[in-house]
C-alpha cells in the first residue's frame, strides 16, 4: 500500500467562526517534513456544506494568486474525517499585538508593512482569471491587522481570504442572510449603503489598518456600528468626522496623513487604488528613518 502525506498536530494557533488553524509538522512518503497551518473546519457548524464551499473557494484562489506577501496554499484534504486548508507556516506574530499603545511598531515598520499588503492587493486584483482570461478582479473584503502576519525575519503575509470575491472565478459558496460580508470598524462607507466591494473597500479597510497601527486607535473608536452607518449616509458629515479624527493622529507622523485622507475618503473614486498606495507608501518608508522590518524582526522579541 503507498504511503500517504500524515500531520502531527503541534497547537492551536486561533478559532474563528468557521473553524480552526493549528500549527502542525506535515510528513510525506520520501522522509520530508515541514512545518504547516493547517484550517480545519468545526464539527457544529449549523451549515457545513457551505462551509465547506467557502474552504474550498478559499483554497482555490489561493493557488490562482502568487505573491510573496500572499499565504501560499499547500492542499486542500481531509484530516481526522474533517476538511481542513494546509498553507505555509509563517511564525510570527500577527499585526494586531501591536494595536496599543505600549506595543506599537515603529512607524517605518508599519509603513513598509502596508505597502506590502497594498501590492498583494494589487496582485489579487490583476492577475489573470484562469477561467476568463480576464483579470480576477478580488477582493479580499476583510483586511485588518489580525488577518496581516509579521514573520520573524520580517516578512509579511496578508492572511484569510474565506470571504473574498472575484467577479472572474465562479464560487461556491455564499454569504448568508443576516452575516455581514464586512469587519465592523474597518468598513468603507459605500458597504453600508449599497453592500458594494470593489478595490476600493479593501483600500479603505487598509486605511483603517494604517490609523490604527499608528494611533493606537481604532478608526471608527468607540463609535457604534449605527452611528457608522449614519456617517455612511453624509458626505459632509463624514468629512468632518474624518478630519476629526486625523486631527487626533500622533503629530510624530504627519507624513503619514495624506495617505490615510486619501484611503479613508469618502467617495471611492477619490481613494488611490492598491498600486498606488504601494507607490506612496515605498516612497514614504524610504525617507522615514527608524528599522527596517527585518532588522526589527532580529533585534525585537517576538511577543
Amino acid at each position: 500500500m503507498a504511503r500517504s502525506v500524515t500531520y502531527r498536530f503541534v497547537r492551536c494557533l486561533g478559532r474563528g467562526g468557521f473553524g480552526e488553524v493549528y500549527l502542525a509538522h506535515r510528513h510525506t512518503p520520501d522522509g520530508l517534513e515541514r512545518p504547516v497551518a493547517v484550517k480545519v473546519l468545526r464539527l457544529d457548524l449549523p451549515d457545513p456544506k457551505m462551509a465547506m464551499a467557502r474552504l474550498t473557494d478559499e483554497a482555490r484562489l489561493l493557488t490562482i494568486l502568487n505573491h510573496p506577501s500572499i499565504v501560499a496554499a499547500i492542499e486542500l484534504t481531509c484530516v481526522r474525517d474533517r476538511v481542513a486548508l494546509v498553507t505555509e507556516y509563517i511564525e510570527g506574530v500577527d499585526l494586531s499585538r501591536f494595536c496599543q499603545a505600549s506595543t506599537l511598531l515603529p512607524p517605518r515598520v508599519v509603513i513598509t508593512a502596508v505597502s506590502e499588503v497594498a501590492s498583494a492587493l494589487d496582485c489579487a486584483w490583476s492577475t489573470p482569471s484562469p477561467e476568463t482570461g480576464r483579470p480576477l478582479a478580488l477582493v479580499h473584503r476583510d483586511i485588518k491587522p489580525e488577518n496581516i502576519r509579521i514573520s520573524r525575519h520580517g516578512a509579511v503575509k496578508l492572511l484569510d481570504f474565506g470571504i473574498a470575491r472575484s467577479t472572474e472565478v465562479a464560487r461556491h459558496a455564499r454569504t448568508t442572510a443576516g452575516n455581514l460580508p464586512f469587519t465592523p470598524g474597518y468598513t468603507a462607507p459605500e458597504s453600508f449603503v449599497a453592500l458594494r466591494h470593489e478595490p476600493a473597500t479593501d483600500v479603505f479597510a487598509l486605511g483603517a489598518t494604517l490609523y490604527r497601527l499608528l494611533g493606537a486607535q481604532r478608526y471608527y473608536e468607540g463609535v457604534r456600528l449605527t452611528d457608522q452607518a449614519t456617517l455612511s449616509t453624509s458626505a459632509d458629515l463624514y468629512q468632518r468626522y474624518l478630519e476629526d479624527r486625523l486631527a487626533a493622529l500622533p503629530r510624530t507622523q504627519p507624513s503619514a496623513v495624506p495617505l490615510l485622507r486619501a484611503c479613508l475618503a469618502y467617495d471611492p473614486a477619490d481613494r488611490p487604488d492598491a498600486a498606488t498606495v504601494r507607490t506612496r507608501t515605498e516612497a514614504l518608508a524610504e525617507v522615514m528613518a527608524g528599522p527596517t522590518p527585518a532588522r526589527w524582526a532580529r533585534e525585537a522579541p517576538m511577543p
